[in-house]
């Protein structure tokens, strides 16, 4: 079967297919444009050089004994940045972390809790039931150092290679959370 078009016709086709084209051709340079913004400037996360600086020394926990965390003897670190004001909405999220550290041998959880004194260290960990240390930041310098987008904020950290593999937001839903703990067990066994 042929089609036959006057024209008239077949003119409207062409200039309807180059518009068409013109269309996707600039919808595809916006998005390179795009691209290449979040290549150049990175994802929002917490600053490379706060955390860097952060596992290197010696930080006071609700231990009472101060810690370093490059040194702790683990391949992963997942750091728990919040304040007192974050606690009612991540009560989950300290659940769920407890869990991850009683599950995974080869990665140790850490809480940075700033603003807060050491007794509110202490009492934060009586309260939510919270076996894994909490770091002091009393005056919030830990916090500002590491600039994360929001609090609380969740960083992976591969204490051997001294990098952060992973960043994730406040989870707003049991979904979240969930998604959060699985990629933390599928880390590969170092």
């Amino acid at each position: 079967m042929r089609l036959n078009f006057s024209p008239s016709q077949t003119y409207g086709i062409y200039r309807g297919s180059i518009i068409l084209l013109l269309l996707c051709n600039g919808f595809l340079l916006w998005k390179v444009s795009e691209a290449r913004k979040v290549f150049r400037y990175g994802q929002p996360g917490a600053r490379v050089e706060g955390v860097r600086s952060l596992v290197s020394h010696s930080v006071k926990s609700s231990t009472d004994k101060p810690i370093i965390l490059n040194r702790v003897g683990a391949p992963y670190l997942v750091l728990f940045v919040f304040t007192g004001q974050d606690c009612p909405a991540c009560l989950e999220e300290l659940n769920d972390l407890q869990r991850l550290g009683q599950t995974r041998t080869d990665l140790r959880v850490f809480g940075l809790m700033s603003y807060a004194s050491a007794d509110e260290l202490r009492q934060t960990q009586r309260n939510f039931q919270i076996t894994f240390p909490l770091l002091e930041d009393e005056d919030g310098r830990l916090l500002r150092d590491l600039h994360p987008p929001a609090t609380p904020w969740k960083i992976l950290i591969w204490t051997t290679g001294n990098r952060i593999m992973y960043e994730d937001p406040p989870s707003t839903n049991p979904a979240q959370r969930e998604a959060f703990f699985t990629r933390m067990m599928n880390l590969p066994r170092l």
